[in-house]
């Protein structure tokens, strides 16, 4: 790291902590009597933030802490809208951005700007950043989160103990230490992966770059955690219960992407080539999956289950990876036909018809109420499933391509639900609550989140495997 980076990064910090105690003895920032010791515990961990990674020379560290204080700073500025303020931050932000300009980090604008998209998605999706102009008592008045949600009748989600709640004058925000320090990594990492990851991609054409869609969207779908707070406190508790695994999954996935990138398809290598590669599958254990769903899938309709919205399309995506993997096992096992190009092109379309299909209110509600139709329902799902495996196994790199594609239409549905349950507090199915919808947005997000994974490893397999040929070849 060059030497002037941590002076600079120093002098940033030293400035934000000169604007925030010159603005509390001012009193441009107000800060009730129970939420002052956590809003200075704030200022001081943003300190560790910036300071000990430009001290220990961890130039990445230091990048993503660096734009995220500056990001922060220039928030402040437009939504207090006051001119003393802003002549305090300018400083502050422009020996960052000094900080940010000596750090040998490669394409640092596409960062920049990918990071601050990424991190104001999060803000406005997860509605811990809301607009709204509005008297206040001072440009900045901070208070403690679980006081306001005690105001209005709510519990506080787990994700936002210890929380603040800033308002100024145009806005409301929600700062807790685990949201702070979420959205830092995943944002990072995030961004991160896709540097690493789009380049890896290229190297199978336009179609690899396809893929970058349903990372985006499975990354981000973890940090929407605040939006739970529309529900009373009965659905919070059952929400919360749902997003600790749902954190978990997403996390470890998306770090263990950036390990598996750094360490392996860099560099031309796949951990594990002989169990990837190998002939022959699990067969036993994939037939064992599949007889299993049936089972559960007619238990479910004798028991009228499909009235549940986490059983009835949790059991479609059983289905689906039922028909995913019979092909498989009939590819192994018999010369099964192969698709030419025209026909994959006109039955790709035709699997993704009949699974979404069944997300049509109309549609949906004869599979709730009739044991015959959630069974059809269930075996055209197969059948989905059947089709977009037997595309990807018979065309090669374009069978990926296809197979992509098909994981961003799933990956669009929960989102989409999602943001109606929860940002739009809208019913799709006039038939089930709110809360159902919106759990059975994060039981299918859940579900899709492996699947996804999955998928771009394949793909980065698949860009790697040209280059173990060709050392294959040499050797």
């Amino acid at each position: 790291m060059n030497r002037k980076a941590p002076i600079f990064f120093l002098f940033s910090i030293f400035l934000l902590d000169l604007f925030i105690l010159s603005s509390i003895f001012f009193h441009y920032i107000l800060a009730t009597s129970d939420s002052f010791l956590l809003f200075i515990l704030s200022i001081v961990s943003m300190n560790i933030l910036i300071i000990v990674p430009a001290l220990t020379g961890k130039q990445a560290v230091s990048f993503y802490s660096g734009m995220y204080l500056a990001t922060y700073e220039t928030a402040i500025i437009f939504l207090t809208g006051n001119v003393y303020l802003a002549l305090l931050l300018i400083p502050s932000i422009a020996f960052c951005l000094l900080g940010l300009g000596e750090l040998k980090i490669s394409s640092k604008v596409t960062r920049s700007v990918s990071f601050i998209a990424v991190l104001l998605f999060m803000f406005l999706i997860s509605k811990t950043l809301i607009f709204v102009v509005q008297p206040v008592p001072s440009p900045i008045t901070v208070e403690l989160l679980s006081d306001r949600m005690a105001a209005i009748g709510l519990a506080t989600p787990f994700t936002e103990y210890a929380g603040l709640f800033i308002s100024t004058r145009f806005s409301d925000v929600i700062i807790s230490p685990f949201q702070f320090f979420l959205y830092l990594g995943i944002s990072g990492l995030l961004v991160e992966n896709y540097h690493l990851i789009v380049p890896l991609l290229s190297r199978r054409g336009k179609g690899g770059m396809v893929s970058a869609g349903y990372g985006v969207l499975s990354a981000l779908g973890c940090q929407c955690e605040s939006a739970i707070g529309v529900f009373p406190a009965a659905s919070l508790l059952i929400l919360n219960i749902l997003l600790l695994p749902f954190f978990a999954i997403s996390i470890v996935l998306i770090g263990l992407t950036y390990f598996l990138v750094k360490r392996y398809y860099s560099f031309n290598a796949v951990p594990g080539l002989s169990i990837i590669r190998r002939k022959r599958g699990p067969m036993l254990g994939l037939a064992f999956f599949i007889i299993s769903s049936q089972v559960v899938e007619v238990m479910g309709a004798l028991f009228g289950l499909q009235s549940n919205p986490v059983f009835l399309f949790g059991t479609m995506m059983l289905m689906v990876f039922d028909g995913f993997f019979l092909y498989y096992i009939l590819n192994k096992l018999t010369n099964w036909l192969k698709l030419g190009k025209s026909l994959s092109a006109f039955l790709f379309p035709v699997s993704l018809a009949m699974l979404l299909v069944w997300f049509i209110p109309a549609i949906t509600i004869q599979a709730v109420t009739n044991p015959i139709i959630f069974s059809v329902m269930s075996y055209v799902s197969l059948i989905s499933g059947f089709m977009i495996s037997w595309i990807n196994y018979s065309r090669s790199f374009s069978g990926i391509t296809y197979l992509e594609g098909y994981v961003v239409a799933l990956g669009i549905v929960p989102v989409v639900l999602f943001y109606e349950s929860f940002y739009l507090e809208k019913n799709i199915w006039n038939f089930w609550t709110l809360p159902q919808q919106g759990e059975m947005s994060i039981v299918l997000w859940m579900a899709m989140i492996p699947f996804m994974w999955l998928v771009t490893q394949r793909s980065l397999i698949s860009s790697v495997e040209p280059g173990l040929k060709s050392s294959a070849v040499k050797n």
